[in-house]
């Protein structure tokens, strides 16, 4: 995932579920998704100055309980960490037709 972009985050906050979206190595809008997030830091201080692009991408790493964690350091220096019980990672990106290509995992 280094160097995608980040587009947008959402969280429904009822459902407790988290879509990030991205722009992978393609140029395609790829996805990813967390459920029953019990946790959500999104910082923004940019002491590295403004970017939009991903540096790299840790975890799940498992914690305590049945939680895990998954980070997100973005080329600003921030670090999105997600909470939750699930993730689900991009593998495929969505072309504007409609069709896929494959993306590669990480």
């Amino acid at each position: 995932m280094h160097d995608w972009i980040l587009l947008s985050i959402s969280f429904d906050w009822k459902l407790g579920k988290l879509t990030m979206e991205f722009l992978g190595k393609e140029a395609l809008p790829v996805f990813f998704y967390a459920e029953n997030v019990s946790n959500l830091q999104i910082p923004r201080a940019q002491e590295w100055g403004p970017s939009i692009y991903v540096n790299g991408v840790t975890g799940p790493e498992k914690l305590g309980d049945e939680h895990k964690i998954v980070r997100f350091e973005i080329q600003s220096g921030d670090v999105i960490e997600v909470t939750a019980t699930s993730f689900i990672f991009p593998e495929l990106g969505t072309r504007i037709d409609g069709g896929t290509i494959p993306i590669r995992k990480e």
